[in-house]
């Protein structure tokens, strides 16, 4: 098995991983507000669309280390805002053991973005290092702006709460 093969199972897994994760907050979002009815639903979009781009690059499509590489970087910059916003705010429920239903139910999208965290540095360096060389200018590109536009899309989610 190719480290593409490999990678595609990643992507395609982080997508599910995602998707799943998301089925309980699903349950909650009537209570929670619009802000993060919105988060829930951009949450799902992305992972809805890492699903196919795994599936994309397990079957050899052009377009799809360009779209793994936009949805990786949208995802890396929101995992990361919404990481060191949320992170302590359950860990000091956790260390003050006054740990609600709310505490856990963060925790598994806290463990998700870590999974984006880890992987997303790997999965680019695979995708741009098996792209021809003429093509790998224009991918880190891509991937550049996708962070700056995932932490423009964090920052107006945060904003405006």
């Amino acid at each position: 098995m190719t480290s593409l093969q490999r990678l595609s199972w990643c992507v395609a897994g982080v997508g599910v991983l995602g998707v799943v994760r998301l089925i309980p907050e699903l349950l909650l979002i009537p209570g929670q507000g619009r802000v993060y009815a919105l988060l829930v639903s951009v949450d799902l979009a992305l992972a809805v669309m890492m699903f196919v781009a795994g599936w994309a690059i397990r079957r050899e499509k052009t377009w799809a280390p360009r779209m793994t590489l936009q949805i990786a970087g949208i995802l890396l910059a929101n995992s990361i805002g919404w990481g060191f916003l949320l992170a302590p705010y359950v860990a000091k429920g956790l260390l003050r053991a006054r740990v609600s239903t709310e505490h856990f139910n963060l925790l598994p999208r806290l463990l998700y973005y870590g999974i984006v965290v880890a992987l997303t540095p790997y999965a680019a360096r695979i995708l741009i290092g098996s792209a021809p060389s003429e093509a790998r200018p224009s991918l880190w590109a891509s991937l550049g702006v996708s962070i700056v536009i995932g932490g423009l899309l964090f920052g107006g989610v945060f904003i405006s709460r």
